[in-house]
């Protein structure tokens, strides 16, 4: 929302009225509601990491802590972040819809309603 409104603020001097940004919030808040995506999400997991690496991700992420024989275990599962980052990034996009073409057309929708302002050049006789 920040990028948006300061992008608008410098280049035409006009402040996104806060309908519009709760139009493009929404967008965002539907597309990618963790209820479109948890299924996918924990399929990917499944598809990368053992039952033994979710455990100690559980374990560490619950402030069980790990058993010194573990942490080799636990870096290696650590490791396989960027792997399953990219995957889960790329189901996202794929089972989303585009958000920033609707943003911009709605940002364009409001510019269009403002008037320009007038000039202040100094007429010269």
């Amino acid at each position: 929302m920040r990028s948006y409104s300061s992008i608008v603020s410098i280049s035409a001097a006009v402040e996104l009225p806060s309908t519009v940004l709760q139009q493009i919030s929404n967008c965002y808040q539907e597309e990618y509601a963790w209820e479109k995506f948890e299924e996918g999400l924990a399929l990917i997991l499944a598809e990368n990491l053992s039952l033994h690496e979710l455990q100690l991700l559980i374990d560490f992420y619950g402030n069980l802590g790990l058993a010194p024989f573990e942490i080799q275990n636990f870096k290696d599962t650590i490791a396989k972040s960027g792997q399953i980052q990219n995957i889960s990034m790329e189901f996202m996009l794929t089972n989303s819809a585009d958000c920033t073409g609707r943003d911009a057309a709605l940002i364009r929708a409001y510019l269009a309603t403002q008037t320009a302002p007038k000039s202040s050049a100094l007429a010269i006789d």
